[in-house]
């Protein structure tokens, strides 16, 4: 799923259907620093979203998340094919970094808004606050994992791979998804694992 995600995304990326339109600053953007330490935390984004499936216990529940996740991407390229955006970054923060020029090298400041790294942590952890409490996980680890979820979040502030409007879009895409799926976790609060 993910494979065919990352062909259309970078479909898109490489051939927009008109010229970006160059997403605005806001006072929020120019308050967040550079800070090149959370690249790693916005990398983790593709383990933590692999562990909700990882955690789900029964295929019914495992196809329902599939088609959640799956329309959500869906809807954000179809923002990405109408709505052409993209960041204005400077050059400069990302120079002499090995980890900056792979990330852009393979993902340029297009395909902005909505930023799909905040959607999908976002709505990842929705599933995996409810897959905690099924498996009977205490408050501590609910915790640390809408912790991470709103770290990844932040770092795409945090290393200018995004703007303040591209987080918001972002996590209004998870709310509406999440918000129209939410009665497809009730299996996953079940016990994925009994004994």
């Amino acid at each position: 799923m993910m494979a065919l995600f990352f062909v259309a995304y970078f479909h898109l990326l490489d051939h927009p259907s008109g010229a970006p339109y160059v997403m605005a600053e806001t006072w929020v953007d120019r308050a967040v620093p550079f800070q090149p330490a959370f690249f790693y935390l916005y990398a983790s984004l593709w383990f933590y979203v692999s562990l909700v499936p990882a955690l789900i216990g029964d295929r019914g529940t495992l196809l329902r998340f599939g088609v959640a996740i799956g329309g959500l991407c869906l809807a954000g390229l179809a923002v990405f094919y109408a709505f052409p955006t993209s960041i204005e970054r400077d050059s400069t923060l990302w120079a002499g970094s090995p980890e900056f020029a792979w990330l852009a090298e393979v993902d340029s400041s297009g395909n902005a808004f909505p930023s799909l790294h905040v959607a999908t942590a976002l709505f990842s952890a929705f599933w995996m606050d409810r897959l905690l409490r099924g498996i009977g996980a205490t408050m501590p680890w609910r915790i640390v994992s809408l912790g991470w979820a709103l770290g990844i979040a932040y770092s795409t502030l945090a290393i200018a791979q995004h703007v303040f409007w591209d987080v918001v879009g972002g996590a209004a895409l998870a709310a509406v998804i999440g918000g129209s799926t939410a009665a497809w976790t009730r299996q996953a609060m079940r016990p994925a694992y009994r004994t």
